[in-house]
């Protein structure tokens, strides 16, 4: 499991809008152009490697000087409007830190607010599943597009895409900031389990604290509260009492299953037991709205060590699959 962090804070509004969208599990994909440093879209395009890129490819092919130009009129144009392209791509921002100082100072209204622990995979794992994770390179100087880099984007544009999006100046380099790309900016659906903890801020109020674990309750999140380590300029997570431990689990759900499954053939036969237990499990995920199919895999596992997988269809409508270990099913407490 990969630990990112996110920071939050502001007046009571904003704090409130921010739980308000946690207790739906959904982000906000901010556009790029609307990031708070005013550096980031700084671009340079190399004009003169455009220029020297067609002369060449016109020398190369016989093309005439007043085509040349044109061409290399239009490959600045076309990279210009890559560039206007990526301001309007949301960015979600996150952090490898939960303990830095200036972090909780700039993005957590002062320590007042609080910081989110994720698990990358289980957050991407969602609605994000095809997005970009780029991590943030720090330089002296804005990124650069040069003719080469330009034309060898239609082979590799997460490279481009990284450069432009994903390049900030040195001084910011203590975020270590990592950064999901959507294609469009706006709201994003994760799934519920991908927020792990929160950390509470030192000077945190009672109030915030228990309205967080009021809307999360049922969640199995752990609460921390950030604490100054004495006779230094370090901090520490503490871990505190979730106020509503004893609330009841959050999606606990037991999904339809298809009629005639398990379908039962040679194969399934002697394994029957676990098969009907690898249903159980799955249409109790929070997020299966109906088991559709079960079978054994034909590309895991091997005839005397099964892996099971469960077809469903998930709460966002896609058709998905959930693959289980014979260990894993005998394991569990539905296999009695």
């Amino acid at each position: 499991m990969t630990k990112v962090f996110k920071y939050r804070g502001g007046d009571w509004g904003i704090v409130k809008r921010d739980l308000r969208s946690l207790a739906k599990n959904e982000l906000f994909a901010a556009p790029f152009a609307s990031l708070n440093d005013p550096f980031e879209s700084t671009i340079l395009l190399d004009n003169n490697s455009f220029e020297i890129g067609s002369l060449v490819l016109g020398w190369a092919t016989g093309t005439k000087s007043d085509q040349v130009k044109k061409a290399s009129s239009k490959f600045k144009d076309a990279a210009a409007d890559f560039v206007n392209f990526t301001k309007g791509v949301g960015v979600y921002s996150l952090s490898k830190s939960a303990t830095d100082e200036l972090l909780w100072a700039h993005y957590a209204n002062s320590h007042q607010g609080f910081c989110l622990e994720f698990d990358l995979e289980r957050l991407l794992a969602y609605t994000l599943e095809a997005e970009e994770v780029l991590e943030v390179e720090y330089a002296r100087k804005p990124p650069k597009i040069s003719i080469v880099g330009f034309m060898a984007s239609d082979r590799g544009k997460g490279k481009l895409l990284r450069k432009l999006i994903a390049t900030k100046s040195l001084r910011w380099k203590y975020e270590e900031e990592i950064r999901i790309c959507v294609g469009k900016a706006g709201l994003r659906e994760y799934d519920f389990r991908a927020l792990r903890a929160i950390y509470f801020g030192i000077r945190c109020s009672r109030r915030l604290m228990r309205l967080a674990m009021r809307l999360l309750r049922g969640r199995s999140l752990t609460y921390y509260q950030m604490q100054l380590i004495e006779n230094s300029y370090e901090m520490e997570a503490v871990e505190i009492e979730d106020d509503f431990l004893d609330a009841a689990p959050y999606r606990l759900r037991v999904a339809p299953v298809d009629d005639g499954l398990p379908y039962l053939d040679e194969k399934t036969g002697p394994w029957e037991r676990e098969l009907r237990v690898a249903i159980e499990i799955a249409r109790r995920e929070p997020y299966c709205e109906r088991v559709t199919d079960a079978y054994l895999s034909g590309s895991k596992g091997t005839p005397e060590n099964p892996v099971f997988y469960v077809a469903h269809e998930r709460s966002d409508g896609r058709p998905r699959n959930l693959y289980y270990s014979l260990q894993e099913i005998r394991g569990h407490a539905l296999y009695v």
